[in-house]
């Protein structure tokens, strides 16, 4: 995802020679196009956009746990391109819970399992909204 390739579902694996094989019986033929494998190829040669991507991920991740944790909830560290959040102890505003609040409010988020959310990072003004649509939630 780092690399904005996301839609394309591409990527690369590292494994031994049997399980390679036992992966390439059950692989659909043909399951990464042309355009696809190109795009690839292309990303890993644009080391400075990987850069600010993850520049950009980390620093989302570092607003949305600090504004999680001021709310009073527990977020669990992440290094991914998401966080997971326990939901707030307090009722949520809006019938079927925290999830249909935040969705409600154009924010989607995922349950994860019960009592826990998990949302991605997005841009700078994405996170702000998130945190905003959570803390009016709350009442803050």
């Amino acid at each position: 995802k780092a690399y904005g390739l996301a839609g394309l579902r591409i990527g690369y694996g590292i494994a031994r020679a049997e399980v390679v094989s036992a992966l390439e019986r059950c692989r659909q033929p043909f399951n990464v196009n042309a355009a696809a494998q190109a795009a690839a190829l292309a990303a890993l040669d644009d080391r400075p956009f990987v850069r600010r991507c993850l520049a950009v991920n980390a620093a989302g991740l570092r607003l949305l746990g600090a504004g999680i944790r001021s709310l009073g909830l527990r977020a669990l560290p992440s290094r991914a391109n998401f966080i997971q959040f326990a939901e707030p102890s307090a009722p949520a505003p809006a019938d079927g819970g925290w999830y249909a609040w935040l969705l409600g409010g154009g924010v989607v988020v995922r349950p994860v399992e019960a009592g826990w959310l998990r949302v991605s990072v997005g841009l700078p003004a994405e996170n702000r909204r998130f945190l905003a649509r959570l803390a009016l939630g709350m009442g803050r």
